[in-house]
């Protein structure tokens, strides 16, 4: 469901949304949805709404003193719609949100005019389908199923997260790889304890010696009665369960998730008790140092 909403919200098909927001793990057998990550969505969400909420005023100078250049072809576009199909906001958001996921957001200048060429519109373009090269009269190749379309540097706005060349920015599913996995492992931990009841698991014994159709026979209607509504198990023909213990691994489930959403809001530079909320008593000590 949010990988879907991602890909209308990033224009991309979906093999290009798989390839965005799956970030393979380090043994290459699994794949993670980093926006099914509550911390990095939160992250992702509140700067890329923050940033678009604040108004974008085109400035003149004029006598020495700044005006709005509210005459300006540029004016509407970049406060209220930057193209038909968006507001000045969602576009925005749209651009933010790419720079922060792929680490770069591209947007098409749509020029238009003879002698006096005017920016007529600014469109989204898919961030995982632009490639940059250097030192090129037209840096910017932007792929789709039509083929190849090139781009000079007047053509297109080119925001980077974090570039370590000053040309294309870094991914932060990439930089902080090993923090996503680790999140979305103790994720993957929490869905599967919490599908049992949030109950360890446990054994049936019994002196008794059954047959292979008879154990099966047993766990089945012994994982009927737990997962009813009835939650009393009763057995009989002398079989008891003994559940097995929670490890102090386990046991630490909350506390690991806790600095896991400390790690998101250090990567991204976001205020603990904006991503954690004020409930936490990670967001408790934080009220109080401030």
């Amino acid at each position: 469901m949010i990988r879907e909403w991602v890909r209308k919200f990033l224009g991309l098909n979906g093999t290009e949304a798989a390839t965005l927001l799956a970030v393979d793990d380090i043994s290459g057998t699994t794949s993670v949805d980093a926006f099914g990550l509550t911390p990095f969505w939160r992250c992702v969400s509140l700067i890329s709404s923050t940033l678009a909420a604040l108004p974008l005023h085109l400035y003149e100078r004029v006598e020495g003193s700044s005006i709005k250049a509210t005459r300006h072809e540029l004016y509407e576009l970049l406060l209220r719609r930057p193209n038909p199909q968006m507001s000045a906001f969602e576009f925005r958001q749209q651009q933010h949100t790419d720079a922060l996921v792929c680490g770069n957001s591209f947007a098409w200048l749509d020029i238009r005019g003879g002698d006096r060429q005017q920016v007529a519109a600014i469109w989204p373009l898919q961030a995982s389908a632009m490639q940059v090269e250097k030192n090129a009269a037209k840096p910017y190749r932007y792929h789709t199923s039509a083929g190849v379309r090139e781009y000079s540097h007047q053509e297109i706005l080119h925001v980077r997260w974090m570039s370590p060349d000053g040309v294309v920015g870094r991914s932060p599913l990439t930089v902080f790889r090993e923090t996503i996995h680790g999140a979305a492992a103790t994720a993957n931990y929490g869905r599967k304890f919490f599908k049992s009841g949030g109950r360890p698991l446990g054994t049936l014994d019994t002196a008794a010696t059954l047959q292979p159709e008879k154990k099966k026979e047993l766990g089945d209607a012994f994982r009927a009665m737990v997962n009813g509504q009835d939650r009393m198990a009763i057995l009989d023909g002398g079989v008891s369960y003994k559940p097995i213990t929670l490890s102090p691994e386990e046991s630490q489930f909350l506390g690991t998730m806790n600095f896991q959403v400390s790690d998101f809001a250090r990567m991204f530079g976001v205020p603990l008790r904006m991503v954690a909320g004020t409930g936490t008593a990670q967001g408790s000590a934080e009220q109080e140092t401030n």
